[in-house]
């Protein structure tokens, strides 16, 4: 035990023994340090040249040399001596830098420094007096300049606040922050004025750390001001900063000019923004950000053009816009870009619901080659989408639980993202970083609805028909898939036998036909879904119209206004189709009369007619030819006067001229009690006129042949049917061998 403590004791000696050691050690180190400070400070005061200030009294000060030395020292550094030189000074002019203290014990010899810079820096003793001054070396001795400063460093202490002074506007107000690396600073003053302006206004001095505001400016003016320090025992001097140009205030937001929105590639869409700003050279740039409506994701972009292109799915975003200048920013500019409808979407979304608390998701399409991770969106109309991500490495479907469970009667909307990134399922950024697969809505529980349309009205009601029109029902009161329509009429009187027309869900006016004139319907009409047919709307009376008897009347009028238009139109016509096709004197080869005296029966007649006045040319000389001469009287006109003057002609006027002027013989006249009046042939005379006719031509008598008065040769251009009698008794004398005889 005794050996024991024996030993500690020894321990105890050794370890106090090193500590000795090591304080001698430490206090050794510190002697050298002062010494070599002293030294230091010496070498600076004792330099090689001796020259004090003094010495070039004979160098002169001027604003066109060197002048305004200054020197002092900022927290935690050395004395610093600042000037600046003149319009005498070359670009390569070497200052000479001369100080010295005054001290208790003796003056410090001078110590010279040159140098090109317009600064230096030195170490003081901060309680003795220093004076200082600079010579531009540049000049020759006796045209020399010099500026000189004297100050004790202790009341030399300097408080600058940084250049980099934060300020902002907004509602015809500035707030200003400065900051200062000085930790005794406490308070600080602010002044303002007008850019360009003369007089300067003051702001009551402020703690550091709280805003100096500036009310009731002009928002549409710049601004410049001022910060200092107020002066402390750890700050004798407070100068103040450099001026700061304070542009003017945003008070209006940018204008959206136009967004277009066009499809790019299955999934995504081109969005180009272009917008402007009143007074756009007072904004330094714009800040967009582009949000998904969902609020998954949002972008801040920088940019300082007016205008901006993005890829993005088919999801809804939201783009702000803010303008911004040195002052603050504009308010903010908000648009939307709704979802995208069907069209260009990968393949076909499924959603099945599972209770109110879980849905699966499901596509047609293997996207796992190519996507790993999702996103799903689902929203009610009118609400701001939920969303859920997911990583899925293969497969086509995919469970989702709620947090709340879901609505039922109301139609949610579902729309799946699909991400190329494989490292995360987040989103990086907004641009271009997701395709849309599909879109689809469903119920999560379909109802009845719960209204019937509504502003039901006829149009177009006739004796038989009208049209009925309709306005849908509210989204909200469907609670389903709209199927369509029933239409429930029947007459006034009976109610109990309506008749059900059943209508597509797209149209929203029917026509029904089939009507009773003059009656009074009772219409209802409701909508039906998957779940079942609606309430019926209030019932609707409609009254067909009477038979339209104005217009039977008008029609009759204007058929009878027609006709007495078309008599004498069609009746010329007529006449002048009748002289073209059918002549008033027709050719006689054509006629049936003279087709028929060219037959075997025309013989027959001419037997019978000359049979008793032929008996004694049979008994007598066969070979002698005797002319039976007989003066007939001019026969009275038969011509009609329409034939009258399609008979007239160059012939008749020739023949008229010649009876005028007496060159024609007229026959001798016969009283008309001497004989029959001979019937007058018309346009086509028949078989038994002209027997008559025949008849009594032969009664008459005959006249010699040959002679110019027979009756063969009276008007041979006109008389056609004597012409064909003489032609028929020749041809019948030629085939029998008998002598020609012309009979009248």
């Amino acid at each position: 035990m005794a050996g024991a403590t024996t030993v500690l004791c020894r321990n105890r000696r050794l370890r106090n023994h090193e500590e000795f050691h090591q304080s001698v050690f430490f206090v050794v180190i510190c002697c050298l340090s002062g010494c070599c400070w002293f030294s230091t400070v010496n070498t600076m005061a004792y330099g090689v040249n001796r020259k004090s200030c003094s010495s070039y009294e004979h160098c002169h000060s001027s604003p066109d040399g060197v002048h305004d030395l200054d020197c002092f020292w900022i927290w935690k550094s050395r004395m610093k001596c600042t000037w600046k030189s003149g319009r005498w000074s070359s670009r390569n002019a070497i200052y000479t830098f001369i100080h010295e203290q005054s001290r208790k014990l003796g003056p410090y010899r001078p110590n010279h420094q040159n140098t090109s810079n317009t600064f230096i820096d030195f170490v003081v003793y901060k309680a003795d007096k220093l004076n200082a001054c600079v010579i531009d070396a540049s000049h020759i001795e006796m045209n020399c300049t010099m500026t000189t400063f004297s100050g004790i460093p202790q009341n030399l202490s300097r408080c600058h606040p940084r250049n980099n002074i934060d300020f902002k506007r907004y509602s015809r107000q500035l707030d200003i922050t400065p900051s200062w690396e000085e930790a005794h600073v406490k308070d600080y003053v602010v002044r303002i004025r007008e850019m360009g302006g003369k007089f300067w206004r003051m702001l009551q001095p402020v703690s550091k750390g709280v805003n100096s505001i500036a009310a009731n400016l002009t928002s549409s003016k710049s601004y410049e001001i001022q910060v200092q320090c107020v002066t402390s025992d750890q700050c004798s001097q407070c100068p103040w900063s450099q001026i700061i140009t304070v542009p003017p205030e945003l008070t209006d937001n940018p204008t959206v000019n136009n967004l277009e929105v066009s499809p790019y590639e299955k999934g995504k869409r081109l969005i180009i923004i272009h917008w402007k700003l009143e007074g756009y050279h007072s904004a330094d740039g714009y800040n967009v950000t582009v949000a998904k409506e969902s609020r998954e994701f949002q972008q801040v972009l920088f940019t300082s053009e007016s205008s901006l292109r993005l890829l993005l799915s088919d999801s809804a975003y939201v783009i702000s816009i803010v303008a911004f200048n040195q002052a603050g920013a504009s308010p903010p500019v908000t648009t939307s870009v709704q979802t995208a409808d069907d069209a260009g979407f990968f393949g076909t979304l499924n959603i099945t619901f599972n209770g109110n608390m879980s849905f699966v998701v499901a596509w047609d399409i293997d996207l796992s080659p190519t996507y790993h991770c999702f996103s799903v969106d689902w929203w009610l109309m009118g609400e701001k989408p939920s969303w859920k991500s997911f990583y899925l490495k293969k497969g086509r479907h995919k469970e989702i639980t709620l947090k709340a469970p879901l609505q039922p009667y109301k139609k949610y909307f579902f729309l799946l993202n699909a991400r190329p990134d494989k490292n995360t399922c987040n989103l990086k950024h907004v641009n271009n970083s997701e395709a849309t697969y599909g879109r689809t809505q469903q119920y999560a529980l379909e109802g009845t609805p719960v209204s019937a349309p509504a502003n039901i009205t006829s149009l177009n009601a006739t004796s038989s028909s009208l049209v009925v029109q309709w306005s849908p029902i509210a989204e909200e009161d469907l609670r389903g898939f709209l199927l369509g329509y029933r239409i429930y009429y029947s007459e006034n009187k009976q109610e109990n036998q309506s008749i059900v027309v059943q209508v597509g869900h797209t149209e929203h006016s029917h026509v029904l036909s089939g009507l009773k004139q003059q009656t009074v319907y009772m219409l209802r009409m409701s909508v039906f879904t998957a779940a079942g047919e609606g309430v019926q709307s209030d019932p609707v009376y409609f009254k067909t119209k009477p038979p339209d008897l104005s217009a039977d009347r008008l029609a009759g009028l204007i058929t009878v206004v027609l006709l007495f238009l078309c008599v004498p139109v069609f009746s010329r016509l007529f006449k002048r189709v009748k002289v073209v096709f059918w002549p008033s004197i027709p050719n006689p080869g054509n006629s049936n009369a003279v087709q028929k005296i060219d037959g075997a029966h025309s013989l027959d007649i001419l037997e019978s007619m000359g049979h008793g006045r032929l008996a004694h040319v049979k008994e007598s000389n066969m070979s002698s030819l005797h002319i039976i001469e007989h003066e007939a009287s001019p026969q009275p006109s038969c011509r009609s006067p329409l034939m009258a003057e399609e008979m007239a002609g160059p012939g008749a006027a020739e023949e008229e001229g010649q009876a005028a002027s007496g060159d024609i013989e007229s026959p001798a006249a016969t009283p008309p009690s001497a004989r029959p009046a001979q019937p007058c042939p018309g346009d086509y005379t028949t078989m038994e006129l002209f027997q008559q006719m025949t008849t009594q031509s032969v009664l008459d008598g005959a006249s010699p042949v040959g002679k110019p008065g027979g009756a063969c040769h009276t008007k041979p251009d006109h008389d056609y049917i004597q012409q064909a009698i003489c032609l028929s008794i020749m041809w019948y004398h030629e085939s029998s061998d008998k002598v020609e005889i012309s009979i009248l």
